[in-house]
């Protein structure tokens, strides 16, 4: 598998079995090579090879992995935000859970002060960037605001312009439904 994009590009080597018990994507591939309706040689030429690793050893390990240098809870949530998204692509329903599961994780845990942190503006709009309509991590994301509405939020009724208008809406919208 060609992963990446130019000097940045990785070649991943990669056993069928762990990966088509995972991803629709992939087994479907597998599907349309032994037919020979597709090449041998899968191109992701826009995903990161970093990403794309991460997403491999989920998939062959089952524990989701964070840099070392990912410390800071925004940095968590936007690993696992992207891991969703990616896996939305690869038709991987298993570690969309997961990745649901590892943010709620995420959320729970106290950072130094004994607070809870919420998932950044740009984790949010990648989320709604990279996944199509509702979802479970849209919907994780906005009961996550809804819960816990920082209060920078409360200055104006639709929310912070940082955030799409959409997420803005579905949080507004949930926190009248609690």
């Amino acid at each position: 598998m060609w992963v990446g994009n130019g000097e940045k590009q990785s070649v991943f080597f990669l056993p069928p079995l762990p990966i088509l018990g995972q991803s629709l994507f992939f087994r479907d591939w597998l599907i349309k090579k032994n037919t020979g309706r597709a090449d041998d040689r899968v191109e992701l030429l826009d995903v990161k090879p970093r990403l794309f690793a991460s997403y491999i050893w989920y998939s062959q390990g089952g524990e989701f992995q964070v840099d070392e240098k990912e410390t800071h809870p925004s940095d968590e949530y936007n690993t696992f935000s992207k891991l969703y998204a990616f896996a939305e692509r690869m038709q991987d329903s298993g570690t969309k859970e997961k990745a649901i599961d590892a943010v709620l994780a995420r959320y729970r845990k106290l950072d130094f002060k004994g607070e809870r942190t919420t998932p950044d503006a740009d984790t949010v709009k990648h989320v709604y960037r990279a996944t199509p309509g509702p979802c479970g991590m849209r919907r994780l994301m906005v009961d996550i605001y809804a819960w816990g509405l920082p209060p920078d939020w409360t200055e104006s009724p639709m929310g912070d312009d940082r955030f799409p208008r959409l997420f803005s809406r579905e949080v507004m919208d949930r926190v009248v439904e609690m």
